[in-house]
């Protein structure tokens, strides 16, 4: 049966919206476009991404906006008033003719997985309001893929939603997560000279993306793992006074520096969940594999001459880029491997190890299970990051847990 055959059989609105969806990263939901529709589908450039050629999620050139609120006007006049577009794809249907049409979008989102909201700020607090122009010029092309311009504000938008509606969400539902583009009342760190800038902010839903971190889409994924950890599994205590290391940030850490468990816990936390948001792993694994890429110096002191394990890993010493394996082996903590205090890329090692390896007792933890072993845990205190978890797991769970840490370099057996 030829294609010409199935197109008679099918329909071109079918035939169109399948062609669609096999090319695509997202599950198409937007129904096929009906007599005098089109289906137009937005997404927000990536190309400026610096870290794209890191995880196997980096291949395409943009990603769906997701939910994102829109508009289409055309000579002036409203076609399509402000409405959101579908969650799961980021479409939306067009009943008009052809011709040239504006679409207008603003970064806040309908209701996502989850009962979610995702919405972006100017550093002002402000909703911005994004155009591009684009030509529908013939009924035989029934789908538009709309690439929006390359904005900071576009791109945070949509790796957040991407990370909610696609890679990372587990228990984390009915929240209303706010992304900044830098914030007036400067409340991030930006007096240090190298490293991230971003943060977020304990006891509400920010997210702040300051500096040039909008190009870095792992930065933008670590720092919502810290609202999806905060919101989706209850609070933790996260003191990141760096101990043993050249403090020249006050407050600041760093990604191998030597720093007190709860600090490395939730670090570590955010470092895999940024990991797992990029790194399509299938789900279960015995060596599972991802990579994550942050700038390199300052802040998150990726070079050889770091604290920690200096020397161990081939990095570059320099203000570019590096990259960590999650599933590498290197031991970071203390030679005497004393859980009180720890490295958050060993953390970020146990976490991933933990979710993901088949070699472990139990089964690999999925994002859910995740956040109710963290709840069932319950909270730790300053130096207590370890021994909350494997006491508080029960005994599978716990030799789970300790064969994780024993592998990643947080501690030394089962007992420590």
């Amino acid at each position: 049966m030829t294609l010409k055959d199935i197109i008679k059989i099918l329909g071109p609105a079918l035939v169109a919206a399948v062609v669609l969806l096999l090319h695509s990263d997202a599950k198409a939901t937007t129904p096929a476009p009906g007599v005098g529709e089109f289906r137009v589908c937005l997404r927000a450039d990536m190309t400026g991404f610096v870290d794209r050629t890191v995880g196997d999620r980096a291949t395409a050139t943009d990603l769906p906006t997701y939910g994102i609120r829109a508009r289409v006007e055309r000579n002036g006049n409203v076609v399509k008033n402000w409405f959101f577009t579908d969650p799961n794809d980021g479409c939306f249907l067009l009943n008009a003719g052809l011709g040239q049409y504006v679409i207008k979008v603003r970064p806040k989102s309908g209701t996502l997985t989850g009962n979610n909201t995702v919405r972006v700020n100017n550093k002002n607090g402000a909703l911005k309001t994004f155009s591009v122009t684009t030509p529908f010029i013939g009924t035989s092309l029934l789908t538009y893929e709309v690439v929006l311009p390359s904005k900071a504000i576009l791109r945070i938008y949509t790796v957040l939603t991407f990370a909610i509606e696609r890679a990372f969400r587990g228990r984390y539902e009915n929240k209303d997560l706010i992304g900044w583009k830098e914030k007036a009342s400067g409340d991030c760190n930006t007096t240090q000279s190298a490293g991230s800038r971003s943060c977020t902010i304990n006891g509400d839903p920010n997210v702040i993306i300051d500096g040039t971190d909008h190009t870095r889409r792992f930065v933008i994924a670590h720092e919502y793992g810290h609202a999806n950890m905060r919101h989706g599994a209850g609070g933790r205590q996260n003191d990141c006074d760096v101990v043993d290391v050249d403090d020249s940030i006050p407050g600041g850490h760093r990604l191998r520096g030597r720093e007190i468990s709860s600090c490395a816990a939730s670090e570590g936390w955010a470092h895999f969940v940024s990991g797992d948001v990029f790194n399509w792993h299938g789900g279960g694994s015995s060596s599972p594999q991802a990579l994550i890429q942050y700038v390199d110096g300052g802040n998150w002191d990726l070079g050889p001459g770091g604290g920690g394990c200096p020397g161990q890993y081939p990095l570059p010493n320099s203000a570019l880029v590096g990259r960590n394996a999650l599933r590498q082996y290197v031991d970071c903590s203390p030679s005497s491997l004393d859980p009180s205090e720890g490295t958050e890329m060993d953390w970020a090692r146990l976490w991933w190890r933990y979710h993901e390896d088949t070699d472990y007792p139990g089964s690999p933890r999925g994002h859910s299970k995740l956040h109710d072993d963290l709840v069932a845990a319950g909270p730790w205190g300053a130096t207590s990051a370890y021994f909350t978890m494997f006491f508080g797991l029960g005994t599978t769970l716990g030799q789970r847990w300790a064969s994780a840490a024993d592998d990643a370099g947080v501690c030394d057996g089962p007992s420590c």
